[in-house]
């Protein structure tokens, strides 16, 4: 039941702004959004008010799968690991990374 909560509160926060810039479901395009759950009940609780599909109105973003690809490519299987190693390296140490 909290996490009802807590995943609503996104579409309190976005529903002032859409209908601050004059978005209805008449003029509303997609919602591109990564694979977090909370982003369907976000979603869900948007159409609600706004009267849209949510199923329709959902587009997987796959340039965040992408991006998760060629992270794994390019650094390995432990991305956090290269990540951290970048960070506390210098100039020149991060060229050779």
């Amino acid at each position: 039941m909290n996490y009802v909560l807590i995943f609503t509160d996104q579409a309190v926060v976005i529903l002032p702004l859409l209908t601050r810039f004059g978005i209805t479901s008449s003029n509303l395009g997609y919602f591109v959004l990564d694979n977090a759950p909370n982003n369907d009940t976000t979603l869900v609780e948007l159409a609600k008010t706004l009267g849209f599909d949510p199923k329709v109105k959902r587009l997987r973003c796959i340039g965040h799968i992408f991006n998760l690809i060629a992270k794994r490519y390019l650094y390995g299987q432990d991305v956090s690991k290269f990540e951290e190693q970048y960070s506390k390296a210098g100039a020149l140490e991060r060229r050779k990374l």
